[in-house]
């Protein structure tokens, strides 16, 4: 397998980061979170009619999956927390399981997106904030512009 050959898709997410929920069907048309959303309502999630299990994954975002049995959401959750736990411990130089030259390319590839997008996410609120100060500066109170001495 080739450098040139590999393409990547999708967006990765850092396993370290990440934290994993069972979710309970609540009835045949909702599945409810254990969490509150901001407003502190009970969030709900629709279901999907050929599917018994529900799991969330969360890192700055929350994904909601479903799959055709419980058993099936709680293998997904368990694979995902022991991925999690042994990139954790790679990490950390723990590890004794070797990594094949192609798993640390991969790696490699899904951190470089991971660091891309987080550079432009950074970028983007900067240049809101900036935005809200010069509308702070320039008065976007609605009110008269202010007077006094500029010169």
């Amino acid at each position: 397998m080739g450098k040139n050959d590999m393409k990547m898709k999708g967006s990765p997410v850092p396993l370290q980061t990440i934290s994993l929920s069972h979710l309970k069907q609540k009835s045949h048309e909702t599945v409810s979170i254990s969490t509150t959303n901001y407003d502190g309502v009970l969030e709900e999630v629709p279901t999907n009619l050929n599917c018994n299990g529900y799991f969330s994954i969360t890192s700055s975002k929350t994904t909601y999956y479903a799959t055709e049995t419980q058993l099936d959401a709680q293998t997904w959750i368990n694979v995902l927390h022991n991925a999690r736990q042994e990139s954790i411990t790679s990490k950390m130089g723990h590890s004794k399981i070797p990594v094949r030259r192609e798993i640390e390319y991969v790696n490699m590839m899904g951190k470089k997106i991971v660091d891309q997008k987080k550079r432009i996410a950074d970028l983007i609120k900067r240049k809101e904030m900036d935005e809200v100060e010069m509308i702070c500066l320039q008065g976007g109170s609605g009110g008269p512009d202010p007077r006094g001495y500029f010169g």
